[in-house]
């Protein structure tokens, strides 16, 4: 009989010479989440495991830059694992594999995904601000495609209503050790900087850094260009820029799970003489119990020359949430 490709019949030696058998559900900073029949889903630190076996096929990144798609198999020289693909066998240490996912022929188990909802208000001042952040990841293979969006309401009247919104659509390529391909499309609103609208198109070229179990440091390389719709003025204008962007992610996946994300971006333009456009971000999630956590953004937007009247040069706040990955 032809195996169902959702058996649990992935192999897992630890350490201490026990044999597991359940399903490697993803391989992510340091933990494998391993599911059991009987003990449902368990997250194993890498430091446990000798070997991995599975024949389903997996996308697998190392911390030298290299991926690999194929099965994985046991070897007989502890903390080695072998990666099977069409042509043969490649060893490599446990430590040295940063992510293993699970490549899947079913369109909505290949969806990842997180969403944050936070809100408060005061009597006294009479401001109520509302905030939604949230993130669709869609993988196949050499391919990541993404869909987040970033909003924030403060006092939503008539009269002094400010919108921040951001929402992005983008896709990465695997081209080769470390380096990536990107286009993305965006749509923004500030009313702070008189931003009505601004349509987005982007390209350029990522490179990791650092790409370990612990953190990831990257940059993008790139140009956009943009329609802007600027608060007071009738006619739209179109906009080059350039773009120089940095991330910074570092993880802790033992408990509490604590996941703290930092970028800038910098958008110097083409278009308007001394005119530049700056984002920074730091966001800290700390998980409370499985799969839900808390969040705390900080964040500061600048343009050294709105487009839009009587706008401010930039808009900076800070986010409490709560939030739910899946």
């Amino acid at each position: 009989m032809a195996q169902k490709v959702n058996q649990k019949t992935d192999t897992v030696i630890l350490i201490n010479g026990n044999i597991i058998t359940g399903e490697i559900k993803k391989f992510t900073y340091g933990i494998l989440t391993y599911k059991m029949d009987g003990m449902g889903t368990v997250n194993i630190e890498v430091d446990k495991i000798s070997s991995m076996k599975s024949k389903k096929t997996f996308e697998i990144r190392l911390d030298n830059g290299l991926k690999y798609f194929g099965s994985l198999d046991t070897s007989s020289f502890p903390r080695l694992t072998n990666i099977v693909i069409l042509n043969g066998r490649i060893p490599v240490r446990i430590n040295q594999i940063v992510e293993i996912y699970r490549l899947r022929n079913k369109f909505w188990a290949r969806i990842d995904g997180d969403a944050d909802l936070g809100f408060s208000y005061t009597k006294g001042s009479n401001i109520l601000q509302f905030n939604f952040s949230g993130n669709l990841t869609y993988r196949v293979k050499k391919y990541h495609i993404d869909f987040s969006n970033s909003t924030i309401f403060t006092n939503p009247n008539e009269d002094s209503e400010t919108r921040n919104m951001t929402t992005t659509l983008s896709l990465q390529r695997y081209l080769a050790r470390n380096w990536y391909a990107d286009i993305a499309l965006s749509a923004e609103t500030n009313s702070e900087l008189g931003l009505d609208l601004r349509l987005l198109t982007l390209l350029g070229v990522s490179h990791d850094l650092v790409s370990s179990m612990r953190q990831r440091l990257f940059f993008t390389l790139g140009a956009n260009v943009n329609r802007e719709y600027a608060n007071g003025v009738k006619e739209a204008t179109i906009n080059y820029e350039g773009l120089v962007y940095v991330q910074h992610k570092v993880f802790r996946y033992l408990i509490p799970k604590l996941d703290i994300t930092t970028y800038i971006g910098f958008y110097p333009s083409f278009s308007v003489k001394d005119r530049y456009r700056l984002n920074f971000n730091f966001n800290a999630k700390l998980e409370v119990i499985s799969d839900f956590y808390i969040s705390l953004s900080l964040y500061d937007n600048y343009d050294s020359k709105p487009q839009g009247e009587n706008a401010s040069n930039n808009d900076w706040g800070t986010v409490l949430s709560v939030g739910v990955s899946f």
